[in-house]
């Protein structure tokens, strides 16, 4: 368990330097740049959950997003020369990411024993929910 935490904070750390190396290169003041409401509302979710939580519901709202984006990764692998997202789709289409994803899918679904499922399925649906508004609210889905 010490092992999969530790991935997934390097994880999370990685993807923070990935969003900022794209501030930079692309000219954006991240501080002078305001949050839009969809977004907000699916950090202000993941920063609750983790105040709040245990680490099998702060797991079960963190891996829906990253099981999405490692599909998506992987979905566009084949896109990715001459492409100006080329760093973050090898970021999410790499195996580790996958990997990564799936053992916090596995945690889950082993945990329901000693966690109340009802609950676990709650964080996973709401996250789902949230990740839904965000793609609805940037594209013509």
């Amino acid at each position: 368990m010490i092992k999969i935490l530790s991935q997934l904070l390097i994880g999370v750390s990685e993807e923070l330097v990935l969003h900022d190396s794209y501030a930079q290169k692309w000219g954006i003041n991240l501080d002078k740049n305001s949050i839009e409401p969809v977004t907000k509302n699916y950090t202000d979710f993941l920063n609750e959950v983790s105040q709040k939580s245990n680490l099998i519901e702060i797991i079960c709202a963190m891996a829906p997003c990253m099981c999405l984006y490692s599909w998506i990764g992987r979905s566009l692998a084949n896109h990715k020369k001459n492409n100006p997202y080329k760093e973050w789709i090898e970021t999410y289409s790499d195996k580790d990411f996958e990997n990564l994803a799936k053992t916090l899918e596995n945690l889950i679904d082993i945990s329901n024993k000693t966690n109340k499922l009802d609950n676990l399925n709650s964080l996973y649906k709401k996250a789902m929910e949230l990740e839904l508004d965000f793609f609805n609210a940037f594209s013509n889905f």
